[in-house]
């Protein structure tokens, strides 16, 4: 083979080609194309995967750790709705308890505020509203005090906003025990979002964020496969964090 390719380059220009080299040399330029177009095929779809792992990553991570912080200030802990202290409830419009799913309450000192020294933050999950700008299935909301660019309160009103889009909804059925161990309590109790904690029942200072994001732009694109994580459009976070007092408002 290699030969004949030898002869192709060296022959003189008035020479012609036979027929078997012409079929010989467009086999080989037939295997050279496909070749270079499967590995254009491939290093497209690993770019597209790495570009939303990568975005799922940063984004979950972000949101875990934000959340972690605010309950490393907080001095109070509530994971019941019920029990969360008023006004807070009332003072979120955008909370519709028959609606949105509660996952906790953190009561924080605000001593910037000459009206109030506490404060009180809810973390909830819903359906986005404007799914053009924000993605689904549910996204992971924070009700409370705004916070400045020096990490200070901002004000003492209770202000709504999304902190993540993209939240995995619903979690895989069934999920009987959504926390680790027995020992802990997961709030909600049967979550219907990839965003739920875990109090430790012996120590309820001590919480355990899931945060669990998904994409559905490798399905839309037919790239998904089954059984292979890499491609799968999901990422999923745990992070633990401490009160630094009493669980108990």
């Amino acid at each position: 083979m290699m030969k004949i390719w030898l002869n192709l380059l060296t022959r003189k220009q008035l020479t012609g080609f036979t027929l078997t080299e012409l079929l010989i040399a467009s086999v080989m330029a037939f295997f050279v194309v496909s070749a270079a177009g499967f590995a254009i095929l491939v290093m497209t779809r690993q770019n597209l995967v790495n570009h939303v792992s990568s975005d799922l990553t940063y984004n979950t991570h972000r949101a875990s750790e934000f959340i972690a912080s605010e309950i490393k200030r907080a001095k109070g802990i509530e994971i019941s709705k019920i029990e969360t202290p008023p006004p807070i409830l009332s003072d979120c419009p955008d909370f519709t308890a028959a609606e949105d799913e509660f996952v906790m309450g953190l009561v924080v000192d605000t001593p910037e505020f000459s009206n109030a020294t506490t404060s009180t933050i809810i973390y909830y999950s819903k359906t986005p509203p404007d799914q053009d700008l924000w993605r689904g299935p549910s996204s992971i909301y924070r009700c409370g005090p705004s916070l400045e660019s020096d990490g200070n309160f901002g004000s003492a009103g209770n202000e709504p906003s999304i902190l993540v889009d993209s939240i995995l909804a619903p979690l895989p059925s069934p999920n009987p025990s959504p926390c680790p161990s027995d020992t802990t309590t997961s709030s909600p109790t049967d979550p219907a979002a990839g965003f739920y904690i875990c109090q430790d029942n012996n120590n309820p200072k001590l919480i355990e964020i899931h945060i669990t994001a998904t994409s559905s732009d490798l399905e839309d694109r037919g790239l998904t496969r089954s059984g292979d994580a890499a491609s799968s459009g999901t990422y999923k976070v745990v992070t633990k964090a401490f009160a630094r007092a009493t669980a108990t408002p």
